[in-house]
């Protein structure tokens, strides 16, 4: 089955999406790359912010063709738009197992696109994927940490289960920062393994605290179905009896009450310490 890769994007430097992106595009059924990025994090007008995201897919596309061709390309700092031809750091072998990786990436049937979502939308967003693509997949590595426990938050509400982050487990090299890409990470034999795709809302305390606020606050429907149905017998009493008395007046009362608190509750849940 087809999925689609959403990947948030808070930084214009490719390296981090293209580890992703490459991960995900080469072992599994990737037919469509989105990376998103989230507007007016801070309050500001969301038709202010640059689209971050479009500067991405471009940053990513270049950079994936680069590395397609034996080279690497900077972005961004003193080095900008420098090009470094990666033959002179790779036995012949490797070199060509390199360029084989990321022309493979290329060559995928992959719709790429981007999009900006405001931070005030990004709950409805997220549902609305959810409910017309369950088995897509979203990247978090490049986010910061101020947006990482909304995007953790609304997952548990809006029961998504596949949240990844790329989680490299050597040593950064900075200078020479091609050594920290997918072709170079990727040997089978290493042990401890280079790095890991690691779903972080798929372990048991996750799941225990998921269980336990859905739990504590019932669903909407739920909620509502509990409060027409006591308006259904009041009704009911009304019809028997035919008169209206204080038993009908209380529970009339009392279903209108948890109709609101029902709304209420579910739109402005209560926060606890």
């Amino acid at each position: 089955m087809s999925r689609s890769l959403y990947l948030f994007v808070t930084s214009a430097r490719p390296d981090q999406y293209v580890n992703a992106v490459t991960h995900c595009v080469t072992t599994m059924t990737i037919d469509q790359v989105v990376f998103i990025h989230v507007s007016a994090v801070q309050g500001a007008a969301a038709g202010e912010e640059a689209d971050m995201s479009a500067v991405v897919n471009r940053n990513v596309t270049i950079l994936l063709d680069h590395l397609a061709n034996g080279q690497y390309r900077y972005f961004g700092g003193d080095r900008d738009g420098s090009v470094i031809d990666l033959a002179q750091h790779y036995g012949p072998e490797d070199f060509v197992s390199l360029k084989k990786l990321y022309q493979s990436c290329l060559n995928r049937k992959v719709n790429w696109s981007h999009r900006q979502v405001a931070y005030s939308s990004l709950r409805r967003e997220l549902s609305r994927i959810r409910s017309t693509e369950p088995q897509s997949l979203y990247d978090v590595t490049a986010v910061s940490k101020s947006l990482l426990g909304d995007i953790v938050a609304l997952s548990i509400l809006g029961g998504i289960r596949d949240l990844y982050t790329f989680d490299l487990r050597i040593q950064p090299t900075f200078d020479e920062p091609w050594r920290m890409l997918l072709h170079d990470l990727a040997d089978a034999a290493s042990i401890p393994a280079k790095y890991v795709y690691v779903n972080i809302v798929d372990t048991p305390a996750f799941r225990e605290a998921s269980r336990s606020i859905l739990i504590r606050t019932p669903p909407l429907v739920i909620s509502l179905s509990l409060a027409v149905a006591l308006l259904g017998v009041t009704l009911a009493v009304y019809y028997v009896h035919g008169m209206v008395n204080a038993f009908i007046q209380i529970t009339l009362i009392a279903s209108a009450v948890s109709s609101l608190l029902a709304l209420f509750l579910n739109i402005f849940p209560p926060r606890r310490s």
